[in-house]
């Protein structure tokens, strides 16, 4: 091996030697690796990390090993610009062959104090190959600082943020009075809180073991937020919703009234009405078991609010089915009369249209509408006997006027 060839190997192993140190340095320096070096991490993070960093003691005293190679070889080669043929070979040796590996040690990769050759050693590891080594286990090494340190940095806080949203729930669910059996009431959120304790004690060992189980707490505490939200307004309204249910209750009374006296008029003033509807009986409102009985005791409960809120939803629900049968006995009822106007209005129209085609003192024209007319305004209707007779002059009148039609065009 020349000169040339072995002062580039001489030179790139220091430059090696150098940037290792260096990388050393700057790892010692950072306080991250002080707390990581002193952890003992288990769990999903020492599953991927554990190894390089129970081995990151072994850097410096590699490295150590590395530099005395190097320099050995620094000083065999001298500052002669061409050594001599001894010199030369043993410089090109330091540099090329393997560096004896100490089998004491528990890794099976430190190097020995001092740098041993011989011929043929049984292991070994050329300082190339050494270097190549070194630096993917810093790399090892850094990359597990910054991964745990980063998951550290974010993680611990939000997981004391937990904590601190999760006291305050319990404040507030206690200032809500929740019941401690309710899904959200104090019973449960100690509970949620040893949780929140349990996954910041992890998180110190285990930081990427726990992203999981954090983001599924911080969602947990969200939605008990927002439950928790949900109530507080619920309990502000319950006042406005017991004078609403008071309106409704008004408007109930009139919709029933209104139930009835459209039952009345329909068979007063329609012959045999089809499709009508018994009148709600009034005592759903106003009697002993009535909507009105069941919304006085609540404005006199002292139970819980939440209590008081469930029987009003229960209420609510009570009152929204008798208005559906309300609004059904109303529309029925009042069905048969409508029929009865609309045949009315038909009527009228079309004795209008006929006078103004001419055709108002038609004498057949006239006796129909009459008939038709009668039967509308007799009391009650006969609506079965009316409408044939209405269509009978609708026809009629629709016959003149295209006959009309066709005249105006000859």
């Amino acid at each position: 091996m020349d000169v040339a060839t072995v002062d580039a190997l001489l030179e790139r192993a220091e430059t090696a030697v150098t940037a290792m140190v260096a990388n050393l340095l700057t790892l010692d320096e950072n306080p991250s690796f002080t707390l990581v070096r002193h952890t003992t991490f288990d769990g999903v993070t020492r599953e991927r990390h554990g190894r390089a960093l129970a081995d990151a003691p072994l850097l410096w005293e590699r490295a150590m090993a590395m530099r005395t190679a190097v320099t050995d070889a620094r000083r065999w080669r001298g500052t002669e610009r061409r050594p001599d043929a001894d010199a030369l070979a043993e410089v090109a040796r330091l540099l090329t062959a393997p560096v004896i590996v100490d089998p004491t040690l528990a890794s099976g990769t430190g190097l020995t104090g001092r740098t041993l050759f011989g011929a043929e050693p049984p292991t070994g590891v050329r300082l190339d190959d050494l270097a190549a080594a070194l630096d993917v286990h810093y790399r090892a090494v850094a990359d597990a600082v910054r991964v745990i340190d980063t998951i550290w940095q974010t993680l611990l806080p939000s997981l004391q943020g937990l904590a601190s949203r999760v006291a305050s729930a319990q404040e507030q669910a206690r200032h809500l009075e929740l019941h401690p059996a309710s899904a959200i009431g104090p019973a449960s959120l100690p509970e949620l809180a040893v949780r929140v304790r349990t996954a910041q004690a992890a998180a110190t060992t285990d930081p990427i073991g726990q992203t999981h189980a954090a983001a599924a707490l911080s969602a947990e505490v969200d939605a008990l937020e927002a439950r928790l939200g949900q109530l507080t307004q619920q309990r502000a309204r319950l006042a406005d919703e017991l004078a609403d249910a008071r309106q409704e209750l008004v408007a109930l009374r009139l919709l029933v009234t209104a139930g009835a006296r459209a039952h009345e008029r329909a068979v007063t003033r329609v012959h045999e009405p089809a499709g009508l509807r018994e009148p709600i009986d009034g005592r759903v409102l106003d009697g002993a078991d009535g909507l009105a009985a069941a919304l006085d005791d609540l404005d006199a409960d002292d139970r819980p609010w939440t209590d008081r809120h469930a029987a009003l939803r229960r209420w609510t629900a009570r009152a929204g089915a008798i208005r559906a049968d309300a609004e059904a006995v109303v529309q029925a009822n009042e069905a048969p009369v409508d029929a009865r106007d609309e045949l009315r209005g038909r009527l009228d129209s079309y004795r209008a249209m006929a006078g103004a085609h001419g055709a108002a003192e038609d004498a057949a024209l006239t006796a129909s509408y009459e008939r038709a007319r009668a039967a509308l305004h007799a009391a009650p209707a006969d609506l079965r006997a009316a409408a044939p007779l209405v269509v009978a002059y609708v026809g009629a009148v629709r016959a003149r006027v295209q006959d009309d039609g066709r005249k105006g065009s000859t």
